[in-house]
């Protein structure tokens, strides 16, 4: 792993350059060379991947305003990137969305490959009865249902409008379900002063970065992802992989799993009332809970298994190591 040392432009700069020299002097010992994301770095990986003659393999992890189209608009040189993103050998998209947004954007239609994240499914799994309440009981939770949210506490993750949801609930449910919040990020301090401002210390648990968060999935009654953007998110994996329904806005990647699986709600309102609504749902109808949930992990296990997505992966490397060297 290459450091960076300044979180600046210079930091930057010297990574870039760090990089160059780090792929030019050992880069042919490498098979395939994998990049996540679009930018700078991800252009320069495509065009030193020509140069020594090494498969690049590009990830797009993302869809509507945090899509390749968006993403490209926001770099320096823009117009020389979207020319250079066009030149991976291959696209991993984890979603039909995606695919649908790399066409729009101009890639080659031959060298999308269909690839979802994948799931530790014998670590995401549920838990017994005896084990949720020993968790529970560790936690300061007993007796208590549990909504949890994990991922990085940014603008795209639509906290703001999650936490005014829950003010909207009636006390009766502040007293018997409490919020989870498990992340960290730019978003904190507001998300700290809003439940503050709303008195929702007793109902709302903001948790902070965990290295693992499976013990929260498991005493997990439900999950939510109220995202303005996503790609195929690994917490929703991760939450139905281990057996919790999920709550999600209508956002592409995450809302045909969800659909398929039938194991939660799809929301087409992002706003406070939307979400209020959708919790509401299954605070009246908690007997569907577990029903959904096991639909959820029925899914995961057929279709986004780590083995199963490991070797789609190994799959596509081996083809470009015969092909495109």
């Amino acid at each position: 792993r290459l450091p960076r040392f300044l979180d600046n432009y210079l930091g930057a700069l010297l990574f870039k350059l760090s990089l160059t020299y780090f792929l030019l002097l050992y880069g042919r010992r490498f098979d395939v060379w994998h990049v996540h994301q679009i930018g700078v770095t991800a252009c320069l990986a495509i065009i030193l991947g020509k140069l020594l003659r090494c498969p690049v393999v590009f990830k797009l992890t993302g869809t509507g305003s945090i899509g390749i189209e968006s993403e490209i608009r926001k770099l320096p040189l823009s117009s020389a990137c979207r020319c250079i993103s066009k030149y991976a050998n291959a696209y991993i998209c984890p979603s039909l969305q995606t695919i649908e947004e790399a066409i729009a954007f101009g890639l080659n239609q031959s060298r999308l490959f269909l690839i979802p994240n994948g799931v530790d499914c014998d670590e995401y799994r549920p838990v017994t009865a005896d084990e949720r309440a020993t968790i529970q009981k560790e936690y300061g939770l007993s007796g208590k249902s549990v909504v949890l949210f994990v991922g990085r506490l940014s603008p795209q993750k639509n906290l703001q409008s999650l936490i005014q949801a829950w003010s909207k609930l009636s006390e009766v449910h502040h007293r018997d379900w409490t919020l989870v919040l498990v992340g960290d990020g730019p978003d904190r301090a507001t998300v700290q002063n809003l439940i503050q401002r709303h008195q929702l210390h007793s109902s709302v648990r903001l948790i902070g970065q965990q290295d693992n968060a499976l013990h929260w999935y498991q005493i997990a009654d439900l999950f939510i992802l109220p995202s303005l953007a996503e790609g195929l998110s690994n917490a929703l994996l991760e939450a139905m992989s281990t057996g919790v329904p999920v709550i999600i806005t209508n956002v592409s990647g995450v809302e045909e799993t969800v659909a398929r699986a039938n194991c939660g709600l799809i929301t087409s309102n992002e706003k406070p009332d939307g979400l209020s609504d959708s919790l509401q749902y299954f605070f009246d109808a908690t007997s569907t809970l577990q029903t959904m949930g096991l639909r959820g992990r029925e899914l995961v296990l057929k279709e986004f298994s780590l083995p199963q997505i490991t070797q789609k992966d190994i799959t596509l490397y081996r083809d470009l190591c015969q092909t495109d060297r």
